[in-house]
């Protein structure tokens, strides 16, 4: 696991070092004038004084006209440094979009990625397949600084080690109203690591309905994922674990939490 960890840590370096070299002529400022314009024309929103956009949250959602518009107009420039960005209501016909923001147009730095912003599931079919992005997501990681959040996501025991191993470097690791599928007996649960994590706030809120993973009939998932914080590094950080709409009752949570030593907030 380590030595591939390793390989893909240096492409990441050498893609940030990359990105940042492409980028170093095109000052803040720039970027700043051009989303500023775009906000103002598409949005209606304002911002008189550029140096306050590293409290703003930028929002694009894949699934309004409007917001799409402007997305073509952005074209390649990148979005400047914000306060948190959220990639909503992802839909396969516009995972084309979504891979050319990443490649394209995500910020240098920002402390808060939120991915799939979306209402609650009906099923899975209003789930995002995580694998088609996961290493757009963790090539970027290095540049947010606070917080990942994922909506609606299938996710794999592959997807969920990159995730955690990647944002461990983050405070809030949040995954919202997503499906688990480890029944891939070649890639076990690892959330191992070389370095001092971060993560003290670990939330999975809503992925325990019966839509989704139904905890309430089989918590089995979630037992292999609290294992692995429990195997790692992490487990030692983490402060407190949400499990809001999960259909679990708390005494079973506080059961899961105990056998593993992990900490809970009720």
């Amino acid at each position: 696991m380590f030595t591939e960890r390793c390989k893909r840590d240096e492409q990441i370096l050498e893609a940030v070092k990359k990105r940042l070299e492409e980028t170093y002529n095109l000052p803040e400022s720039k970027c700043q004038e051009v989303l500023s314009a775009l906000l103002k024309k598409y949005k209606g929103e304002e911002i008189k004084e550029f140096e306050k956009f590293d409290l703003f949250t930028f929002r694009i959602d894949f699934n309004k006209e409007k917001d799409m518009i402007m997305f073509e107009e952005l074209g390649e420039s990148r979005v400047p440094t914000v306060h948190s960005l959220f990639l909503s209501h992802i839909k396969p016909e516009s995972y084309s979009k979504v891979s050319a923001f990443f490649e394209h147009n995500f910020p240098n730095k920002l402390n808060a990625l939120i991915f799939n912003f979306s209402s609650r599931p009906n099923d899975e079919s209003d789930l995002v397949d995580l694998s088609k992005f996961i290493e757009e997501i963790i090539f970027k990681s290095v540049l947010i600084v606070e917080e990942i959040q994922i909506w609606n996501c299938k996710i794999t025991a592959a997807d969920l080690n990159l995730l955690v191993t990647y944002f461990a470097h983050c405070k809030k690791f949040h995954i919202y109203w997503s499906k688990f599928d480890f029944s891939d007996e070649k890639t076990p649960l690892d959330f191992r690591m070389a370095f001092e994590p971060a993560i003290e706030e670990v939330s999975f809120e809503g992925c325990g309905a019966a839509v989704l993973n139904d905890w309430a009939n089989d918590d089995s998932s979630l037992n292999q994922i609290m294992k692995a914080f429990k195997n790692s590094e992490i487990k030692s950080h983490i402060k407190q674990v949400i499990l809001e709409d999960c259909d679990l009752e708390e005494d079973r949570i506080r059961e899961i939490m105990e056998t593993h030593d992990i900490k809970y907030a009720e």
